[in-house]
């Protein structure tokens, strides 16, 4: 069993790691792609959309998807819905984006388990090429830049990595009574 401690430590370690995060909106498809010393993942999904069962990469859970904008906050927001159903009732996790008024990015992680207090990783990036966002009415966008096109490149953290580390120690480790 994991310590606080272990965790501080990982914490830690993982948060020394690249992030390059590409986030798009095209025609109410949200494509989130993080690239890391790990590899790449890639997330696609339909806003608003129905929600729809995808698997891991190793093919050995499968767990229920969607996504939505959110403007309560006062600000939109893009959030990424996984249903852990195969945990039960009660386990999913939220991974939300939202640019904040200086031009950071905020993602946001919450690890939602029955009986159990939430999980929270929160992770504020900052573009490396000094791109600005631009608001669309499907949702955020990035600025051209003649360096890096309508992709943004961030680095400030694995928050990503972050989230990914969370829902696959949920998936593997066992239930919580």
């Amino acid at each position: 069993m994991w310590s606080y401690e272990s965790y501080v430590v990982t914490a830690r370690i993982i948060d020394h790691v690249p992030v390059e995060l590409h986030i798009s909106v095209e025609d109410k498809i949200l494509t989130v792609v993080d690239r890391t010393l790990f590899g790449e993942n890639c997330t696609t999904i339909e806003l608003g959309g129905v929600e729809v069962e995808k698997e891991t990469r190793n093919k050995r859970k499968k767990f229920m998807l969607s996504a939505f904008e959110d403007l309560s906050e006062g600000t939109s927001q893009l959030t990424v819905k996984c249903r852990l159903f195969q945990r039960g009732d009660g386990w999913y996790s939220l991974q939300s984006f939202a640019v904040l008024p200086e031009g950071s990015l905020r993602e946001c992680y919450i690890l939602k388990r029955p009986g159990a207090e939430d999980v929270v990783v929160t992770r504020v990036f900052s573009s490396l090429d000094g791109n600005a966002f631009a608001r669309k009415e499907e949702g955020l966008e990035v600025q051209d830049s003649p360096r890096s096109g309508k992709t943004l490149q961030l680095l400030g953290g694995a928050g990503i990595v972050a989230g990914l580390l969370g829902a696959a120690l949920c998936m593997i480790s066992p239930k919580l009574s």
